[in-house]
């Protein structure tokens, strides 16, 4: 398998799992597509930045992944903010990572929220 796609399945409640136990085996995987997969936390900023950490956990186990998709939408409460966000930003600003991405959409989230 060189791309996946998983968007649109609701996996935010078991997503940390996923990327333990399933993601990080595909070691040939290119692309990943992700998006709408995190419906809005009210209750507590950054609730699914442990989630996203799991991810980049998962990144670094897979060499040939170049292209990642987080996708959101605001308009149906299916989006991350800054503070989800911010383990993955540096994950790829810490050049001591092994990351290989070329292509990362964030397209529809909420970095910034006025």
């Amino acid at each position: 398998v060189q791309s996946l796609d998983i968007s649109r399945n609701n996996l935010y409640s078991k997503f940390d799992l996923i990327c333990e136990n399933f993601l990080c085996h595909f070691y040939c995987l290119e692309s990943i597509n992700l998006d709408y997969n995190f419906k809005l936390n009210k209750s507590k900023k950054g609730f699914y930045a442990s989630y996203i950490t799991a991810l980049c956990v998962a990144i670094t186990k897979m060499p040939k992944l170049t292209s990642v998709s987080l996708r959101g939408c605001v308009a149906d409460n299916l989006f991350l903010t800054f503070e989800d966000l911010a383990p993955l930003l540096q994950f790829i600003a810490n050049s001591d990572q092994k990351c290989n991405l070329e292509n990362l959409c964030l397209d529809g989230n909420r970095i910034r929220d006025e």
